[in-house]
């Protein structure tokens, strides 16, 4: 860079004197990228979340060929991770008393995905109440993930203890995650 730096006037002076003079540009500039590398690295670090292994989005189990071709729409957003979009179709969809099951999770899991803690915790937690033993534990399963995601350890210590007690497939994962949740 030029040695002068020429101003307005007709006095010459340097660079240096210039960026001297000029002591809190330089501070607030400093500053700013201070908080711009911190709140990347924060970023960064969220990833690594202690509990991420343990989450992974619904998979739902149905045939394509018997679906609606709403239906198949909806799958097709949600497989293609369009949560977003899929979920306000899901809404819609598991208004209805037909309803699938399996659509049900799939809105519960959008939920998880948009952060919508809350609506995700309303509506898995009428899945675990239906009869059938595997609905139910997936139910539990999200349902405590929902929890951990929220805060509450409390609550999904609770369900994780259910569904080791119930010996089911997620009974290791439930094992691993209240130790987690227990540190």
């Amino acid at each position: 860079m030029d040695e002068n730096y020429y101003i307005p006037s007709d006095e010459q002076i340097t660079f240096k004197e210039w960026l001297l003079s000029r002591k809190w540009i330089v501070a607030l500039a400093g500053i700013g990228v201070l908080l711009l590398m911190t709140w990347s690295f924060t970023l960064g670090s969220s990833d690594k979340n202690p509990f991420l292994p343990y989450y992974e989005a619904y998979q739902p189990n149905v045939n394509p060929q018997s679906l609606t071709p709403w239906e198949g729409e909806i799958l097709n957003r949600y497989q293609n991770q369009e949560y977003r979009r899929a979920m306000w179709m899901l809404e819609s969809y598991c208004e209805k008393p037909h309803a699938s099951i399996e659509f049900k999770f799939m809105l519960g899991s959008t939920y998880l995905e948009e952060g919508r803690i809350q609506l995700a915790i309303e509506n898995f937690t009428p899945l675990t109440k239906i009869p059938s033993k595997s609905i139910r534990q997936h139910g539990l399963w999200y349902l405590a993930i929902a929890y951990v995601k929220k805060g509450n350890h409390l609550k999904a210590d609770e369900l994780l203890t259910r569904l080791i007690d119930e010996d089911c497939p997620y009974s290791e994962s439930a094992s691993e995650l209240q130790s987690l949740l227990d540190t």
